[in-house]
């Protein structure tokens, strides 16, 4: 690469000639937001990696996403509401048929 120095420019200027010439590259950064502190709903400790939003402001633990009848893990599955209590589709159905809260 030639470079070409002209007075009073602090910078050397690559010249036509010159190869290789490389944009110049930021070294600004966009500023760090820290993430919200989330709590579990299920066993009230705080969530550090990975959170399932069950809706707006509420999360779980992957562990903690688990019907609230037979404990199946509903991640892949979805979940159903039962009042205040996440169930798998069996549950749901079973509780909706029967009208029993837990089958």
């Amino acid at each position: 690469m030639i470079l070409i120095y002209l007075p009073g420019v602090s910078t050397a200027l690559p010249s036509r000639l010159s190869p290789n010439v490389q944009k110049p590259v930021s070294s600004i950064q966009k500023p760090t937001v820290p993430s919200p502190q989330r709590v579990c709903e299920k066993c009230n400790t705080s969530i550090h990696d990975i959170a399932v939003r069950i809706s707006e402001g509420r999360h779980r633990h992957p562990a903690c996403y688990v019907c609230a009848d037979c404990g199946l893990n509903l991640r892949m599955r979805g979940h159903f509401w039962a009042g205040d209590e996440l169930v798998c589709e069996k549950h749901a159905r079973a509780r909706h048929h029967t009208g029993s809260p837990r089958t």
